[in-house]
């Protein structure tokens, strides 16, 4: 059994609270004690409190139970998207069930950055590029230039640096997003 802090639900809870919270924790650990002021003192033994949770919560999903596992599974989805279709980390993520004892939300909060591993280990087989994250827009790290070159050579259209996921986004294997030619009668 995991422990959860009062009033939190599941790991995923304490993330999003992390979240709010998380400028504040650098300030904290970073600051020299002179900078930390009016509430944050206040706030110091709960974000500590935080802090050493959220460690131990990432190491246990710092990575799935078996990760080639996980990463042939993500490849094997994203060799069947379509030229000139995209598709999201978390998109990925929710074909993919989650690992056995994981609770759902904590899958839905973990699993696209598992997917974003898998892709940056993968073979140069599975089409990379098509993969974006959930704002329609290619993140930014290197190789971003060159995944937007190939992505625009696959005739898929960039405004203001953002994929219209409407038009672009592949819904799945049984949506029957495959090209198929005109027919003439």
């Amino acid at each position: 059994m995991r422990w959860t802090p009062p009033g939190q639900d599941s790991c995923f809870a304490v993330w999003s609270a992390y979240c709010s919270v998380a400028p504040l924790a650098r300030l904290v650990d970073c600051a020299s004690p002179n900078v930390i002021t009016w509430r944050s003192a206040s706030l110091l033994p709960r974000l500590t409190t935080l802090k050493v949770f959220l460690e131990r919560v990432l190491m246990q999903y710092k990575a799935p139970p078996n990760p080639q596992e996980y990463n042939e599974r993500v490849w094997i989805l994203v060799r069947q998207v379509p030229q000139g279709k995209v598709v999201t980390y978390g998109q990925i993520a929710q074909m993919i069930p989650p690992p056995v004892g994981m609770e759902p939300q904590d899958y839905k909060a973990f699993g696209p950055r598992w997917v974003g591993d898998a892709m940056a280990a993968c073979p140069n087989d599975v089409p990379w590029q098509r993969v974006i994250n959930a704002q329609g827009k290619i993140s930014d790290r290197p190789g971003a230039q060159r995944q937007r070159q190939r992505l625009e050579d696959e005739g898929i259209v960039f405004v203001n640096d953002k994929i219209d996921l409407k038009i672009y986004q592949w819904q799945g294997t049984d949506q029957g997003n495959e090209s198929r030619q005109a027919t003439l009668f």
